[in-house]
């Protein structure tokens, strides 16, 4: 019986550390990731997710979907363009990317 109350544990345990594992399992090429969750429900344009997701330092140019991803672009006060991939869920930071140009 104590066997079976280990494996039930272990099987507890197992369970609990997969369903805890973010929904960004995949990666497109250029480290891009791909979120499993949907943004096709998502407001990005009444500014929620803009107040959410502002950084000091930075002006927060756009909001928009991307792979499934929140698709946040940042330009900090020289005019270096950074584009962050944020879980939907979560909003989670998953991955930056620094476009170091002054875009106009």
């Amino acid at each position: 019986m104590n066997r079976y109350s280990v494996a039930a544990l272990l099987t507890t345990a197992l369970l609990g550390t997969a369903m805890a594992t973010p929904v960004f399992a995949a990666t497109t090429p250029g480290n891009v990731p791909f979120c499993a969750s949907s943004t096709s429900q998502k407001d990005f344009s009444d500014g929620t997710y803009a107040n959410l997701l502002q950084k000091k330092g930075f002006d927060l140019e756009t909001v928009q979907s991307f792979n499934g991803c929140v698709q946040v672009t940042y330009r900090d006060g020289s005019g270096h363009v950074s584009i962050a991939y944020y879980d939907p869920d979560s909003l989670q930071l998953l991955e930056t990317t620094n476009v170091h140009s002054n875009l106009g």
